[in-house]
């Protein structure tokens, strides 16, 4: 009886490193899917889930900006000058009701909050709280209390 439960630990212990080596370590695993693009970069899935844009503002050469209340899409201009087939450069999120991962992580979340789930990932050197996360860079932005006021997703450069 005593071998059988030393058996069952072990298989336990053995199982549970293995599971931990051999998961993915993403927080998330797709951050696009979270603000509605859960295949490709392109914008129409955006506007499956949000709608047309409030404002559509100019950004730099090549780029434009869709606004839409709470997130910001920086689209980069296509061939065909449609917003549906444009491609995501990248996501700005203002809105509080737009979270990520289990400990559901967003706009309102501490520094402390932040750092504790991030812990383990490669930062962003260029950034004051910036991570990497599989193949999303996430970034944070603070208020003057420490809570997240902006974050910003993309594919790393």
């Amino acid at each position: 009886m005593k071998t059988g439960f030393q058996v069952i630990i072990i298989l336990g212990l053995i199982i549970g490193i293995g599971w931990f080596f051999l998961h993915p370590n993403n927080y998330v695993n797709n951050y696009f899917s979270v603000v509605g693009m859960p295949k490709r970069h392109l914008y129409k899935y955006a506007m499956e889930k949000y709608g047309e844009p409030d404002f559509i503002i100019p950004y730099g050469k090549g780029y434009t900006i869709a606004k839409h209340d709470g997130i910001e899409f920086v689209l980069l201009e296509t061939k065909d000058a449609t917003l549906d087939g444009s491609y995501v450069e990248c996501v700005r999120i203002y809105n509080p009701e737009i979270k990520f991962g289990w400990r559901k992580i967003g706009v309102s979340s501490t520094r402390e909050e932040i750092e504790r789930v991030y812990k383990r990932f490669k930062k962003i050197k260029e950034a004051d709280c910036g991570y990497i996360d599989g193949l999303t860079w996430i970034e944070f932005y603070f208020d003057e209390e420490q809570k997240v006021n902006k974050i910003v997703i993309y594919c790393g450069p």
